[in-house]
């Protein structure tokens, strides 16, 4: 009796289906157990098309089912694989999942307060939300409970039932309309079901595969033979047409099992499927408010080649044009051109024109507007930009949070998410190369002549440009949607005449009150350090000297080196930027400083250039000097280990400053201006310097040579005897011109400066 209570306490849990056959409080049928609390039990009447609870005592059912008068069920769980289910059941799985969801947050766990009559606002909201009726959600909420909390309840059951189409046994012969001529096709089988599914994963595996191409192997793979020819040539022959399928029953089972997206998704990409053929369920004005609540941007190179504005003769290649295209009005709120291509600078460009009064901008360029034609000054609140280096950038990411402006990514290779401006430079294109041909214009023909026939330059393309985005502006919009709120107060579908109605009803946009803030966050940060020689950004010294705290920040830096955060405008390195006392303060080229002058006018990018040339250069420079050095070690050495051989002994340290003046005298006699003069006035002149000297004016020898003269020493007119050994030498060969025995000392001074030295070779 034990064992049976521990089995009917086991079985009585939530979820589980009561079978009742006989009692007096519950009638006859299934029930499924909701919720056990309290000693009551919560039960929902199975097998039925409405909603009927049931709570009963706990103990009673315990019982009943004691007794046998009720039975606990048991049931087959279904199992489905999420993943293999149609983008279609996916979303009506998802959206069934989120219905029981929130009935279950709002009424579970016993769901005693949906079966009442109660108002049910949630059931509303579902309605509304999804498109559904009030019978259909409530069908969902039932089958999901009754199915004991199921997730497979969620889901058309028909795809848990066994399809009779896949069995392809029952057929007696082959199905469709009867051959007239050559019977083609077989009676399919489950095999041959299962060779076309596998054609069919062929097919989806390539762009390039085709229904024949794979429906060809299949028949070359299961529905052929081999044959020996009489000369022994293997080959493979078809069966019978009529034994294998035909192409006709393979076309129409890719049929019935690929459906147009999927085809669509195979011979193109995901990415282009969504780009081309998504479904348009809304439009780019969605959830806009007003003007400048959300613009799209974007860059175009155009279809024209230019001319160089200093020289004519010159092709300079083709402008890039950035835009920003108002969403709510499909105004223009800015432009600019430039060769910067995918680039940040050529981002802030269009940003620099947005912050100008067009009105002085377009008279630049001769052109008289109205300030309506082209608004001005305003701020965006969201900006639509693509996945390109210049909007997914650091730099760009650090703008657009300083402008606050919310940047939104559009998803990759997807440019009709940004249809606006991508129609506009469309529009631009058609309006301008008309004009355009044989000027210049790039044509996808192997013989344009775009570069030879360019003739404008940037500023006339700018007039073209400005001309086009006043006529848009001012233009009327037939494809624009108005609404009723627009039709009623007879608001033309023009973009100036929509910013102004948008202005009436959701306010003036935000404009760009601080200019010199809007400026700062354009600029480029660069991490510069300052000490006593100025402010260093990007090895250039800048200075402001009408800054005094700046100088009195050098000054007491001295050589320490204190960080500065500093901006630079990209366009022109010659000055600096940074904040003092909230306020924008400019340092500029320190001129005085050897190269900087040099520098004045050129853009960021092309002194990088030099700077990465010049580290390059020191780098090289820097291993060849590496190996002069070790030359220059290795010299000295050599150097030392000679003097070593020479001075044997320890040197002498007696008469020191006697030794001194004597080393010094023989030194300075070594560097005799006659020695420097001498070849110079022999040209001049003719004649030896040497034999004009007097005696009188020759240096002391003795002093020089510094020799004993005793009575064993003999000497010429004062000189040791290696010396007067020299001389007689020398007086025998036939090229001495001085007279020895008159002035031994001259003809010394000659030799000396011949570079004999005493004790050297005669």
């Amino acid at each position: 009796m034990d064992e049976i209570q521990r089995n009917v306490n086991k079985g009585l849990c939530r979820g589980s289906i009561l079978n009742v056959r006989s009692a007096d409080r519950l009638k006859t049928g299934r029930y499924r157990v909701l919720n056990i609390r309290n000693g009551l039990v919560t039960l929902c009447e199975m097998d039925v098309s409405s909603f009927k609870l049931n709570v009963q005592v706990l103990t009673y059912l315990q019982d009943m089912l004691y007794d046998g008068m009720i039975e606990i069920e048991s049931e087959e769980k279904l199992v489905f694989d999420y993943e293999k289910l149609s983008e279609y059941q996916k979303n009506i799985y998802t959206r069934n999942l989120s219905i029981v969801n929130a009935v279950a947050d709002a009424y579970g766990p016993d769901y005693l307060d949906l079966a009442t009559h109660k108002p049910k606002p949630l059931l509303k909201k579902f309605e509304d939300e999804y498109g559904l009726s009030n019978f259909t959600v409530r069908r969902i909420i039932r089958l999901y409970i009754q199915s004991g909390f199921n997730n497979s309840s969620l889901l058309d059951q028909a795809q848990f039932m066994q399809k009779k189409q896949d069995n392809y046994s029952c057929y007696a012969k082959k199905t469709g309309r009867k051959c007239e001529n050559v019977i083609t096709g077989k009676c399919l089988t489950s095999e041959d079901i299962a060779h076309f599914a596998e054609a069919l994963e062929k097919y989806k595996k390539g762009r390039k595969k085709t229904f024949k191409s794979v429906f060809l192997l299949m028949s070359d793979k299961y529905y052929s033979e081999e044959i020996t020819c009489d000369d022994g040539t293997q080959l493979i022959k078809l069966l019978p047409a009529s034994e294998r399928p035909s192409f006709r029953q393979f076309t129409y089972y890719c049929s019935k099992h690929l459906s147009k997206e999927e085809k669509d998704r195979i011979k193109t990409s995901a990415m282009e499927q969504r780009n081309n053929k998504r479904l348009l369920l809304s439009d780019s004005r969605y959830n806009v408010e007003g003007p400048a609540d959300r613009v799209q941007m974007d860059e175009v190179e155009v279809d024209m080649s230019i001319v160089s504005s200093l020289d004519p003769s010159i092709t300079v290649g083709r402008p890039i044009v950035y835009v920003m295209h108002d969403v709510f009005g499909s105004n223009i709120l800015a432009i600019g051109i430039s060769f910067d291509n995918n680039s940040v600078l050529g981002m802030t460009n269009c940003f620099l024109n947005l912050a100008q009064n067009k009105v002085e901008y377009c008279a630049r360029y001769g052109i008289t507007i109205s300030e309506d034609m082209w608004p001005s000054c305003y701020l965006p609140g969201r900006i639509l930009v693509d996945r390109g280096a210049e909007y997914r950038s650091y730099e760009a990411k650090r703008i657009f949070r300083e402008l606050n402006i919310h940047r939104e990514l559009a998803p990759a290779g997807s440019g009709s998410m940004k249809g606006l401006v991508e129609q506009w430079f469309h529009q631009m294109h058609s309006s301008q190369n008309p004009s355009l041909e044989k000027h210049g214009l790039i044509e996808k023909r192997h013989d344009s002549k775009h570069h030879k026939e360019a003739c404008l330059t940037i500023d006339d393309f700018t007039v073209m440009l400005i001309n086009f985005v006043i006529h848009h502006n001012c233009s009327v919009l037939s494809d624009y949607p108005l609404t009723a709120d627009m039709i009623s107060k007879r608001v033309d579908p023009v973009p100036v005449e929509i910013f102004k109605y948008g202005c009436e009803k959701y306010g003036t946009p935000k404009p760009i009150s601080n200019i010199p803030q809007y400026y700062f966050s354009l600029m480029l940060p660069q991490s510069a350090k300052y000490d006593r020689r100025g402010i260093r950004c990007n090895d250039l010294f800048y200075i402001n000297r009408n800054d005094h705290e700046l100088l009195a920040d050098m000054y007491n830096a001295h050589t320490k080196r204190i960080k500065f955060p500093v901006r630079i405008d990209p366009r022109d390195v010659g000055s600096v930027y940074y904040i003092r006392n909230n306020r924008i303060m400019r340092a500029s080229l320190n001129s005085d400083k050897t190269g900087n002058a040099d520098v004045t006018g050129m853009t960021l990018s092309e002194w990088t250039l030099i700077i990465k040339s010049l580290r390059a250069r020191r780098r090289s420079l820097e291993i060849n000097k590496q190996q002069f050095d070790a030359y220059i070690e290795k010299v000295n050495e050599l150097i030392v280990k000679n003097a070593k051989k020479v001075v044997t002994n320890q040197p002498a340290t007696q008469n020191l400053l006697e030794n001194r003046a004597k080393e010094k005298h023989l030194e300075s006699n070594s560097l005799r201006m006659f020695d420097y003069l001498n070849q110079y006035l022999d040209e001049q002149f003719g004649e030896t310097v040497s034999a004009s000297l007097s005696e009188a004016e020759m240096p002391n020898t003795y002093e020089v040579l510094d020799c004993d003269i005793d009575d064993e020493n003999t000497n010429i007119g004062g000189l040791s005897s290696d010396a007067s050994e020299m001389i007689e030498t020398r007086e025998n060969s036939d090229d001495c011109d001085i007279n020895i025995a008159e002035n031994p000392a001259a003809y010394l001074a000659k030799l000396l400066a011949e570079g004999w030295t005493p004790g050297g070779d005669k």
